[in-house]
């Protein structure tokens, strides 16, 4: 039993890890477009667009509103 506890204790920095590694590389591969002014204002504007389908998906799938 005392495996089982070592092996969960081991998850909250791995998850950690994964979402320094997500960030870095998404930074890494979105630096050089943020040099454009132009792509960088479409980029926020389909991130943004993105993130409100996302939400409004996630809403009615989930019946909140």
């Amino acid at each position: 039993m005392g495996d089982f506890f070592k092996t969960i204790g081991k998850w909250p920095v791995f998850l950690a890890g994964s979402f320094l590694n997500n960030f870095l590389s998404t930074y890494s591969w979105l630096r050089p477009i943020w040099r454009n002014p132009v792509t960088a204002a479409l980029l926020i504007v389909v991130l943004t667009g993105g993130a409100v389908g996302l939400v409004a998906t996630l809403r009615a799938m989930l019946r909140l509103g």
